[in-house]
């Protein structure tokens, strides 16, 4: 298993290469993006750290997020293939890696 630690200077870095090519997308392609963060958004707030969950709550972490992985990491284009092509849900690993997300986080979540 293997442990990335992403920094608020990784986030940032990555929000302002999105926001620099922003300007090229299509009304579409910047919906859907919208919608991905939503999900994101909604999946971090609502997040209990339920058993087993993909997202977790972690107090006291040294980064904002620490990505676990066990497998080699799709590419980007796969991963968004897998995203929205309808079908049913893989299961965890199917496509490579297993991926666990944990999120810098207090008791009361």
């Amino acid at each position: 298993m293997a442990e990335v630690n992403v920094s608020e200077s990784d986030i940032v870095s990555l929000r302002e290469r999105l926001a620099g090519i922003e300007a090229e997308w299509s009304e579409a392609e910047r919906a859907l993006l919208a919608a991905v963060f939503q999900l994101a958004i909604e999946a971090i707030h609502r997040t209990a750290d339920p058993p087993g969950g993909v997202l977790s709550r972690v107090p006291g972490q040294p980064t904002p997020v620490v990505v676990v992985t066990e497998g080699p990491l799709p590419s980007v284009r796969e991963q968004f293939d897998r995203a929205f092509t309808p079908g049913p849900l893989p299961e965890p690993g199917a496509y490579g890696a297993t991926l666990s997300v944990n999120i810098v986080g207090s008791d009361g979540g």
